[in-house]
């Protein structure tokens, strides 16, 4: 059966959700200022096609509770999201097209937080898979999910840090998004999907990560051939995501966030020791090196650091606005002017909040 009655505990607004509420959001996207034709290079039908491949996933949970996530069109009638999106359901429905569609199996990697789903007779056209590897810093990208739950939200942003997980990257953009919008897509300037919005740093500020999509493309051809894996809906096992084990289980990168969270700066600074030997071309560690210095009082240290994350990566906004940061603090006028030139090119924002900083502290 291709479609399915919504069960009683779904609640009456979130049946409401239709084709109609779709258009009307992604076309006020296109229109808004800073919206998708400043990100795009598609027009805007291929931009509607686009979020029409994009779906709300409910989950009846086994408490008797209904949970709200996103899920992305990958090839016909299979969808990803989030395990943690379905970790609870019995179950599963997608709503779009102004119906509910049920899964009637998913396919979980729990490790990866990547749940594939299958719903017979579900119309989405699958995405395109972007290729991770040519994502760069300070890429737009576009995080495109159910926010909120109800209705599809667009959040434009750039790529802040690539961070290198068995074999590949994970991005961690400053395009926001909130728990509804979990299982959604991050796209590149070509509607490419690059990762899957999958969760935000612990305790940390504007950091919103992705899962890579080439995790997704090597797990497709599984997907599609071994079926007697796929499983029945219902509540999985458990297992936690690599994101979500405790701290000292934590990917290196995660885990200098929770100890910068924490104000830990001599445990940032053990930390980074271990992530420049195992990842000696990432900027990001001299980048954590450099903030760790600054709040510990060693700025001509801090300087060192995060001039060795430049040479690695001239164009990381985030490191030029920490040195600025320290110029700042050291009321250095010439290379705070010389910081703020770079960053009006690379970043306004960050240029903006280097400014306020600066004007702030003379007075």
């Amino acid at each position: 059966m291709n479609a399915a009655p919504p069960p009683a505990s779904l609640s009456a607004r979130g049946r409401r959700v239709d084709i109609a509420l779709l258009l009307v959001a992604v076309l006020g996207l296109l229109s808004a200022p800073g919206g998708w034709t400043s990100v795009f290079t598609h027009d805007r039908s291929e931009l509607v096609g686009l979020a029409q491949s994009i779906v709300r996933v409910e989950t009846e949970r086994s408490d008797g509770g209904l949970s709200i996530g996103s899920a992305v069109t990958v090839a016909p009638a299979i969808l990803v999201t989030n395990c943690h999106v379905t970790r609870d359901a019995r179950a599963i429905y997608l709503s779009g097209r102004g119906r509910l569609w049920r899964v009637e199996r998913q396919y979980p990697d729990e490790f990866h937080d990547l749940c594939f789903l299958r719903a017979p007779g579900w119309p989405g056209r699958p995405v395109a898979l972007g290729d991770v590897e040519a994502v760069h810093l300070g890429q737009k990208v576009v995080a495109l999910g159910f926010g909120g739950g109800t209705a599809i939200v667009m959040q434009a942003g750039h790529v802040r840090a690539l961070h290198r997980h068995e074999g590949t990257r994970i991005i961690d953009a400053d395009a926001a998004f909130t728990s509804g919008a979990s299982g959604g897509g991050l796209f590149d300037a070509d509607g490419a999907l690059v990762g899957l919005l999958t969760f935000r740093a612990r305790d940390a500020g504007n950091h919103y990560y992705s899962v890579p999509a080439s995790w997704i493309r090597d797990r497709l051809a599984t997907v599609n051939s071994a079926l007697d894996l796929w499983l029945k809906v219902a509540p999985l096992p458990g297992a936690a995501a690599f994101w979500q084990v405790g701290t000292d289980q934590l990917p290196l990168f995660l885990r200098i966030g929770v100890f910068e969270a924490q104000e830990r700066w001599s445990a940032v600074l053990d930390a980074c020791r271990y992530w420049v030997v195992a990842d000696p071309r990432n900027p990001e560690p001299y980048v954590a090196r450099g903030r760790s210095y600054q709040h510990l009082g060693y700025p001509l240290a801090a300087i060192e650091a995060l001039s060795a994350a430049l040479h690695r990566a001239p164009e990381h906004a985030g490191a030029w606005f920490e040195l600025g940061m320290v110029y700042v603090e050291q009321s250095d006028g010439l290379g705070i002017e010389r910081v703020e030139r770079t960053l009006d090119d690379l970043d306004v924002v960050l240029a903006k909040r280097l400014r306020n900083a600066a004007v702030g502290a003379t007075h």
